[in-house]
């Protein structure tokens, strides 16, 4: 019997904190509230929060890897993204006894070297929707917790993504440690061009 997996990134194009994968495996048996999992993006937080619940309280194998801003500016998103799917993976084999054949699916168009590709898999794809839940309810309690370290930045609330509020932030501020420099508008506060 083949096992399926589902693996979803957040923040990709956020000017700071993390990229974020998340890696889950579909149960045996599934759930009656299976059917409600959907695109992290397609679901107001409370929505999404309750569905995360659910998935922890299934107890499902499910690996988490945050690349920080440092990997990115360093390797490139596309390469860091490779790595961090790698790396979720990685870490479902070595936790996790997963047994016979694997289908693995990311969302995206490039599969990165590990499961095949699927646009729109978080809508189309149960598990890969619980990955993408399971991924933006983590990113966005890491940035609110980080947040309180750097404060001013206004992270609990955008939670590293590109508003009116972070662009006056960094204008006021500067970059963090969390900012991608390699990315606009950082760059141009840092006197790089991107």
């Amino acid at each position: 019997m083949t096992t399926q997996v589902g693996i979803d990134e957040v923040g990709r194009g956020s000017w700071a904190g993390p990229l974020t994968v998340a890696a889950l495996v579909a149960p045996a048996e599934l759930p009656s509230w299976w059917q409600e999992l959907d695109d992290s993006k397609r679901l107001g937080r409370a929505r999404r929060e309750h569905l995360y619940g659910l998935l922890v309280a299934a107890d499902l194998p499910l690996a988490v890897v945050h690349e920080m801003p440092d990997s990115i500016d360093r390797l490139g998103l596309t390469a860091t993204m490779r790595e961090a799917v790698r790396r979720a993976l990685d870490i479902l084999r070595e936790d996790y006894v997963l047994a016979g054949p694997l289908d693995v699916v990311v969302d995206g168009l490039d599969g990165y070297g590990v499961g095949r590709p699927l646009p729109k898999a978080d809508q189309l794809v149960r598990v890969v929707a619980g990955a993408s839940i399971v991924a933006k309810v983590r990113r966005d309690a890491l940035m609110r917790g980080l947040a309180r370290e750097y404060p001013g930045y206004g992270f609990e609330r955008h939670v590293g993504y590109g508003t009116a509020e972070h662009r006056a932030a960094l204008a006021r501020l500067g970059p963090c440690v969390l900012h991608r420099r390699s990315f606009r508008p950082v760059a141009g506060l840092c006197g790089g061009t991107s």
